[in-house]
This record gives C-alpha cells, sequence and structure tokens, in this order.
C-alpha cells in the first residue's frame, strides 16, 4: 500500500507504510477533507490494510478524525504486512526556524540526524521497513549540513542527496558512525546506501561536492553482523572508512566516489571489507580488503592488500583500470587484469607482492611480456648460426629479471608446434642457459636482462621460420614464467 499525504487539495503517493493528514490551514479540522479523501480512507479501513491510532496509539475510527488538528497530529499506520514497507523523510536545512518540523516534505527536518532518530533502532515489528531520507541543499549550490551522524541499528537505510552536499565543514567533523549489532538485527541485514541524485562523472580527481555528496569527516563501521554499504555518486569521503572493532563482512560497492583517505588500512584493524564491485571511482590511498571482486575504470593510487577473490561476482579481476606510481598489490590469490589494465600497471612501475615478494611477471599476475627473436641466416655450407632472444614488458620496456621462455624452428611461417623444422638443434647458451631442448626447439631461461643468447644449427639448406612463446608446462623455482606474445616470426636461410 503506498503511504498517502493528504492535504484539503487532493492525495498523492509518498512512500509505503504511514498516511500523514494535515489541512494546508492548520487550525482546520482533518473532518473538513473533501468526500475523495473520506472515501479513500474508507476503502482502506474496510480493507483492512490500515490502522490509524494517535500519538500515544490508541485506536481512531473515521467517525473520529474531526477531533485531530493536522498541527498536533502525525497519525501512526501500520501496513499489516511489515516487510517491505518503504518510508520517506525529507530535510532541508534551510527550512524556515518558524516552521513545526515533521519531516514531511512540506514541513522538513532541518538536520539529518533529526530525520535519522525519527527512524530509530529497528524493532521486531519494524525491521522489515526500508527507509530513504531525501536531502536538499539549502542555501545555495552546497548545501552544508554541520553535524556528525550516528545510523541506527538493524536498518535499511538511504542518504539520498538531491544536489550539492557538505557534510561536515564548520563546528564538526562530519563522521558518520555505523554500528550494526546482533542485538535488535532481528536477522535482517542492515544496509547503508549514499547516493546522489546529480551529474554523473566518469573519473574523479577532485572534490564533487558542488554537485553531489560530500564526506568532510570519516566513515566508521563496527559491525558484529553482516552488512552492505552502498554508495553512488558524484561523491567523495575525505576522511577514512575505519573498522576498527569490526568482526563480520562487509559488502561494500561503489559507483562514481572518490576515495580520499584509506580504507580499513591500519594495522590494528582486522580485514572484514569485501569490496564487490567499484566503477568510475578513485582509491587516494590504501585499502585493506577481506576480498575484492570487480573494479571497472577506476583510478588506484595507493597501495591494495587483500586475502583473496570473491566468488559473487564473474568476471572478477581489474578492466581499464589506472594507478599510481610505485604501487604495491599484496595477495596471495591469482588478481586478473585484461591489457589496459596491465599496460597501466606496468607503466605505474608497480610491484605485486604474493607473500614470497615474487616480482610483477610472477605466474600470481599472469602478466604479459613480448619476445623477439632474431637469426641471421648463414651461407657457404654453415651449419651454424646465432638465435638471440629479447624479452621486454608489455611496455617494450627492458626488464629486469629472469624469465622462462621457448623457441621453436618451423617449417612454415606461423605454423607453431604442428610445423616443427626436426632438421634444427640448439645448444651452446652464452646468455641466459638452455632448460631443455629437442629437434627444432629449445626451452631457455633469460639472463637478469631479459636476453637469451645460443647457437642454433640446420643440417639443411632451407628457409626457417624461428618465434618465440610462451613455455607452457615449464617452471623453476624463482623464475616467472610468463605469458610472451610474439613480436614477428623470423626468417633466417642456410645456403
Amino acid at each position: 500500500m503506498d503511504t498517502l499525504f493528504v492535504c484539503n487539495t487532493g492525495i498523492s503517493p509518498l512512500a509505503l507504510g504511514s498516511i500523514i493528514l494535515r489541512p494546508d490551514d492548520t487550525a482546520e479540522l482533518l473532518g473538513d477533507l473533501d468526500s475523495e479523501i473520506i472515501g479513500l480512507l474508507q476503502d482502506y479501513l474496510a480493507e483492512d490494510l490500515i490502522s490509524i491510532t494517535d500519538s500515544d496509539d490508541n485506536p481512531i475510527t473515521l467517525a473520529e478524525l474531526e477531533r485531530y488538528t493536522a498541527l498536533d497530529t502525525i497519525l501512526n499506520t501500520r501496513h499489516r504486512e511489515a516487510p517491505g514497507i518503504r518510508t520517506v523523510t525529507w530535510v532541508d536545512g534551510g527550512s524556515p526556524a518558524s516552521l513545526p518540523e515533521n519531516g514531511s516534505q512540506d514541513r522538513p527536518f532541518r538536520l539529518i540526524q533529526d530525520a535519522l532518530d525519527r527512524i530509530g533502532p529497528a524493532t521486531a515489528e519494524t525491521v522489515g521497513e526500508e527507509h530513504i531520507v531525501f536531502i536538499a541543499s539549502p542555501g545555495g549550490e552546497i548545501g552544508v549540513y554541520d553535524e556528525n551522524l550516528v545510523v541506527p541499528n538493524g536498518r535499511k537505510i538511504t542518504l539520498c542527496a538531491l544536489g550539492g552536499l557538505s557534510l561536515g565543514n564548520g563546528t564538526t567533523t562530519g563522521d558518520i558512525l555505523w554500528e550494526p549489532a546482533t542485538t535488535g538485527s532481528y536477522g535482517i541485514r542492515p544496509t547503508l546506501n549514499i547516493v546522489s541524485i546529480s551529474k554523473f562523472y566518469t573519473r574523479l580527481s577532485t572534490s564533487v561536492e558542488s554537485s553531489g555528496w560530500c564526506i568532510k569527516g570519516k566513515l566508521e563501521i563496527n559491525n558484529e553482523i553482516a552488512c552492505d554499504l552502498n554508495l553512488i555518486g558524484p561523491g567523495s569521503i575525505a576522511g577514512p572508512i575505519d573498522t576498527p572493532t569490526s568482526s563480520a563482512e562487509i559488502w561494500m560497492s561503489s559507483t562514481g566516489v572518490l576515495f580520499e583517505s584509506t580504507i580499513a588500512a591500519h594495522e590494528s584493524f582486522t580485514a572484514t571489507i569485501h569490496l564487490l564491485a567499484a566503477q568510475y571511482c578513485r582509491f587516494a590511498s590504501d585499502m585493506l580488503l577481506l576480498k575484492l571482486g570487480r573494479l571497472d575504470v577506476c583510478d588506484i593510487v595507493g597501495d591494495v592488500e587483500f586475502g583473496s577473490m570473491s566468488i559473487a561476482v564473474k568476471p572478477v579481476g581489474l578492466y581499464s583500470c589506472s594507478f599510481g606510481s610505485s604501487l604495491i598489490i599484496k595477495s596471495t590469490a591469482t588478481l586478473p587484469m585484461d591489457d589496459v589494465t596491465i599496460y597501466n600497471y606496468k607503466k605505474s612501475g608497480g610491484v605485486y607482492l604474493d607473500g614470497t615478494k615474487v616480482e610483477l611477471s610472477s605466474s600470481a599476475l599472469n602478466a604479459t611480456f613480448l619476445g623477439e627473436v632474431v637469426v641471421p641466416s648463414v651461407s657457404g655450407g654453415e651449419p651454424a648460426s646465432e638465435c638471440q632472444v629479447d624479452i621486454v614488458d608489455f611496455l617494450g620496456q627492458d626488464i629486469a629479471q629472469s624469465v622462462i621462455g621457448r623457441v621453436l624452428a618451423q617449417t612454415a611461417q606461423y605454423g607453431g608446434e604442428l610445423a616443427v623444422n626436426t632438421n634444427v638443434t640448439f645448444s651452446d647458451a652464452t646468455s641466459g642457459s638452455i632448460l631443455a631442448s629437442g629437434s627444432g626447439w629449445v626451452t631457455f631461461s633469460t639472463d637478469a636482462s631479459g636476453v637469451f643468447v645460443c647457437e642454433v644449427s640446420n643440417s639443411a639448406d632451407e628457409v626457417v621460420y624461428f618465434t618465440v612463446t610462451s613455455a607452457v608446462g615449464a617452471a623453476t623455482a624463482g623464475v616467472a614464467t610468463p605469458n610472451i606474445r610474439p613480436q614477428l616470426d623470423a626468417a633466417a636461410e642456410w645456403s
């Protein structure tokens, strides 16, 4: 059932779960409401869809309504099926001080905390309700609410900025404290949504308070039970997201938000945040996560430490993301990246750590390298030539580590393993080392600069095509076996 905003000029749906009766003239009796409204109320009462009580929970019949004035009474109603009810509360810091507050659109609260206090902690009767708090932007482009907030326990609450909004920026720090506790949860998963109805940004690098919401302080979450945190911008959080005593998982998603400080990145904190998904976000400082899901088109400036990849989203990983310089990602988990992300990651000079401090090219990252092989042609019956392989990173820049790869000698260009030339053999490495070889192939380990050089011989006069590939199935302790993309097939002629 829709909540009704009732005045002597008509009815309009506003939310779920309550009916507010208020004539335009506050001195006018409710019994003077027009026949359309009276008929609608009679129908709802007859069908037992609503109950009407006074502020002391005393039942009110339709015949008794004329005793109540709008100024003194907000009639409390309850849908017979409590779960799923949605209530709406309005906040406007610019509302005249002389105007009585009741949280309606015409008489909004002037403080956000007053709206949260009106909602209050969940009870067994109200636990299934969803609450939306619309927050106006008084005083021009940016509405400043100089207050700290405490979010009531056990609730599903959405704070919706209707324009530019700044929490804090004056005598208060603008902090939000949310402590979802087992007591009073009634088996319902508490949820906090902070959203904006405003112009959307595809990249965030500076404060966005002029067009969305801006929390000047910190968001502190101390949860005993699993809870959901959803942040939809444009928006920004200047302070950290702290989890000092968090003991249960926090499922977090974000779109279009600038995180100017750390996310749970404190040595005394336990990792409880499950960053399920984020897109068009900028993470300007360090993150400590329990699980990492999927990040799309995000700027990751600080270091990231996480325990495992999420199983709640597919595919997981980083897609079209960019990074700050010398970024460190620390995890024992495999972290998938698309080519754009790998390019940006390696360009930033980041280092991937997996507990044993394997470098960026470790198989845990599955990084992509580029490989080029050169074999000069020989003539006059000489059987031997020189095979030189150069491995570089995805940007074409030199590497400073040993990697494992494979060279194939082919009878046809682009023939790969299906056209191996068995007349060719490899021997006597002068840079790097030969791990294994056979007729038409060699598995090698480069030197510390990504270079491998050896002798190559052919028992026949012919043209041979050489290519460098990944050494699938080959592994040596302490040496990376990356994905290698050949730059070209080199042709050498024996004559």
